[in-house]
C-alpha cells in the first residue's frame, strides 16, 4: 500500500515504532499531535502545515527512541515534502505522484511493500484538499501579502490581501511540547 503525502509529512516505519518507540504502538498513537494521521500497515504518516511543528514533533520522536538520519542505525522516520519528496535520503521509502493532472496526489510506500491502494486520514477527501489546491507562502516574509487575522484553537488565520480570501494554517506545536 501507500500513504498520502500532503504539506509536510513525517513518515515512519510501523515496525520501527513497534520496536523502538518508548511505550510501543499505544504510546505512539496517544502522542500523535494531529488528526492528519494515517497508516497502511507498513508506514505511518503524520501531516503538518508548518515547519516549526515538524521540528518539534521530530524532536519528540527522537526523544522517544526513533532514529532520524541516525549514525547509530537505520532511520525509523523521515520528513517528506509534498512537492520535493523526502528531505533526506531514505533507502526504504519510495515517493511518487499518482493520478492524472486534474486528480493527482503525492504518496509514499515502503520499498518492496505489499498491497495496493492509498491510506488517507479519516474523513479526507480530494475536493478542497491540499493536494487539489496546494499553495506555499512564507508567513514570515517581510513584505508578505498575508496579514494575521486571528487564532482559533490550533488554526492560524491570515487574510490574503491580493485575493481577499482567508488562508488557514493548522498548528500543532503546542500539543508536542
Amino acid at each position: 500500500m501507500a500513504v498520502l503525502v500532503e504539506g509536510l509529512s513525517v513518515i515512519a516505519r510501523s515496525d520501527g515504532i513497534s520496536k523502538h518507540y518508548e511505550g510501543g504502538d499505544k504510546a505512539f498513537i496517544a502522542e500523535v499531535p494531529t488528526a492528519n494521521f494515517c497508516f497502511d500497515g507498513e508506514l505511518t504518516r503524520i501531516g503538518f502545515m508548518h515547519p516549526d511543528d515538524v521540528s518539534l514533533y521530530t524532536k519528540l520522536l527522537s526523544e522517544r527512541g526513533l532514529n532520524h538520519i541516525s549514525k547509530s542505525g537505520p532511520a525509523d522516520f523521515v520528513v517528506v515534502d509534498q512537492l520535493q519528496g523526502p528531505l533526506d535520503q531514505c533507502a526504504w521509502l519510495k515517493f511518487c505522484r499518482i493520478g492524472k493532472q486534474a486528480f493527482s496526489i503525492a504518496v509514499c510506500s515502503l520499498v518492496g511493500g505489499r498491497g495496493a491502494g492509498v491510506a488517507v486520514p479519516h474523513g479526507w477527501e480530494y475536493e478542497g484538499s491540499i493536494s487539489q489546491e496546494f499553495g506555499w507562502m512564507r508567513i514570515d516574509a517581510p513584505k508578505t501579502q498575508l496579514q494575521f487575522v486571528r487564532q482559533s484553537g490550533h488554526i492560524d488565520v491570515y487574510l490574503d490581501e491580493l485575493s481577499g480570501k482567508e488562508i488557514f494554517c493548522a498548528r500543532y506545536g503546542t500539543n508536542v511540547d
